[in-house]
């Protein structure tokens, strides 16, 4: 469901950088899309809680520099 909202992002943003952030198990969905920049491999078994999540989101930031946006594309309308 996401590849063709990535396609659209990059019709509206040609000039943007996409990162993106997916669960291991479905990572190479996105692996060959022209959009996709760099994917990191996200885990909930490496990443625990909100304070897991807000150490990793540094340890990105620290690494890629600070992201504009963030937009996340939860797996099902009850995740919204």
């Amino acid at each position: 469901m996401s590849l063709p909202f990535f396609d659209t992002l990059s019709i509206c943003f040609p000039q943007s950088q996409v990162d993106l952030l997916a669960k291991e198990s479905i990572q190479d969905i996105f692996r060959n899309h022209p959009v996709v920049r760099t994917i990191h491999p996200f885990s909930k078994d490496r990443v625990k809680g909100s304070w897991g999540l807000f150490r990793y989101s540094k340890a990105l930031q620290k690494q890629y520099g600070p992201y504009d946006v963030f937009i996340t594309l939860p797996p099902s309308f009850s995740s919204a």
